[in-house]
């Protein structure tokens, strides 16, 4: 990256007291920052305050960066300009690709690390405030189809114009209004989108326990709700720690458990319901669940 000239007041360099570089080789400079002196403010500090961001600025790093972050005073979003950015929370993995982001809220532990040189993003602090609350979804997310390319490019002329020797304030504030309201819209639309998909998994799993003996398919699931099974499974594991099959067979084998109580139907009739075609291969699937055979538990009754 070109080197700025000293001239020109509004390309901040953060100070390495304040902003900890966890390689020499990283390079961190800011768009914005929350100004610890009045003086310190000007006509950007005061537009991005305006859309509460604590602070902004860009990041490269190299082979070798790692950062374990958990924030309690402001969510972070990193947008990746050039390479790949690579994500840990929650027991996933997940690599962020150029024009997409990912977002931290507030008290979530996340590690983030550079494979390799070069690696560019795009940093954002936003303040706890109703301005983004509404969008923002109360567990770590990200996008996956490079969706934030226009912000990366608002971004880069914002970077552009403050590179001139003379940059224009009206340009850059322009600019900068432009580069939150697209960063709102796509992070209501993209990541939202990610939200309501996750509420309509998280009522399947309600449905699948309570009517565990329905025709449930994984490809049927997946289909329905618009998403791969590669992201249903996932989905799955996160919420009950186990995959859309393993979570069927162990409501289904729980359901039999309850009709076999019940008193209600034999061992037959349960293992038609169950879904299996036969009381012997029920039987044998309800052992290995339970360590006891149907049969045992009748007995119990």
């Amino acid at each position: 990256m070109a080197q700025i000239k000293k001239k020109n007041p509004d390309w901040i360099i953060k100070n390495p007291k304040e902003l900890k570089r966890y390689s020499q080789k990283d390079t961190f400079k800011l768009l914005h920052y929350t100004p610890l002196y009045q003086e310190q403010e000007n006509i950007l500090t005061s537009v991005f305050t305006q859309y509460h961001i604590q602070n902004a600025g860009i990041a490269i790093h190299q082979k070798g960066y790692y950062h374990s972050r958990i924030n309690d005073s402001f969510t972070d979003l990193i947008i990746v300009r050039k390479g790949v950015f690579f994500a840990k929370f929650d027991k996933h993995n997940v690599k962020i690709t150029a024009n997409n982001i990912i977002v931290i809220p507030p008290s979530k532990m996340c590690d983030n690390f550079a494979q390799k040189d070069g690696v560019e993003v795009y940093w954002i602090h936003l303040k706890i405030s109703s301005f983004w609350n509404d969008i923002i979804s109360k567990q770590i997310s990200f996008s996956t189809k490079g969706e934030f390319a226009n912000v990366v490019i608002l971004f880069d002329a914002y970077i552009n114009e403050l590179r001139t020797e003379n940059p224009s304030k009206i340009v850059l504030k322009t600019i900068a209004e432009a580069v939150i309201l697209s960063l709102r819209k796509n992070l209501k639309t993209t990541i939202n989108q990610k939200a309501i998909k996750e509420k309509i998994i998280s009522d399947i799993v309600e449905q699948i326990a309570k009517k565990p003996f329905e025709n449930w398919r994984l490809s049927d699931v997946a289909k329905k709700i618009k998403c791969t099974e590669k992201e249903l499974n996932r989905f799955f594991i996160k919420t009950t720690t186990l995959s859309f099959s393993k979570y069927l067979a162990k409501c289904k084998m729980l359901g039999s458990l309850g009709l076999i109580k019940s008193n209600k139907y034999s061992c037959c009739e349960i293992a038609k319901k169950v879904g299996f075609a036969n009381r012997r291969s029920f039987s044998k699937a309800f052992k290995k669940y339970f360590g006891t055979s149907p049969s045992s538990i009748c007995k119990e009754i």
